[in-house]
């Protein structure tokens, strides 16, 4: 994230019981592909057709040092898997996961870290905020927003959406918003 013109990022590094370590053990006893994340740079050693690829580092503003033990520290790690002894091993460290079996991996952050907690970094008001995404890791963004809505038709986030919408009507729904003066008063 971003703040004042420095980026601030809370890392595996923080945590306690070397979790980082632990990670990284993982990732080499299961040869497990993944994408690690740092303050800037990042390390990807998953599938070359990956989705996932096409939204690291659009600008090509950053390095792939092809390896985790390259990085300075890790914020975020996504494990290209979706066996569930993998997702059983992650629960058991101070860390939050996300299974998106539809994509075959697994989305780690540090434990207590989400989009919400980022927003709060950025002095953004509970309540105050329009919020769209389309996964797990938006569930405790949409439970603090003003308006939420879910892009598409995930079977557990769309719950907790105030609207759910196709893709194709993110612009629209945009449109709507400013229409109404940037303040929805009802949940379709």
């Amino acid at each position: 994230m971003q703040k004042n013109g420095k980026i601030e990022a809370v890392s595996f590094d923080c945590l306690e019981h070397h979790c980082l370590e632990q990670l990284k053990s993982l990732i080499k006893i299961h040869n497990l592909p993944y994408l690690a994340d740092s303050k800037w740079d990042y390390a990807y050693t998953g599938p070359s057709d990956h989705p996932i690829l096409l939204n690291v580092d659009s600008g090509q503003l950053a390095r792939n040092r092809m390896s985790i033990d390259q990085l300075e520290e890790v914020a975020k790690l996504v494990l290209f898997t979706d066996d569930n002894q993998i997702l059983e091993k992650l629960n058991q460290l101070p860390v939050q996961t996300y299974m998106h079996t539809g994509e075959q991996l697994i989305d780690i952050s540090p434990r207590d870290i989400n989009k919400w907690s980022g927003l709060q970094k950025l002095d953004v008001v509970d309540g105050q905020f329009i919020a769209f995404g389309n996964d797990l890791n938006d569930i405790e963004m949409f439970s603090h927003a003003k308006y939420s809505v879910c892009i598409g038709s995930h079977p557990v986030a769309s719950n907790y959406a105030m609207k759910c919408i196709p893709p194709l009507e993110i612009c629209s729904e945009i449109q709507s918003i400013v229409d109404d003066g940037a303040s929805p008063n009802t949940a379709e």
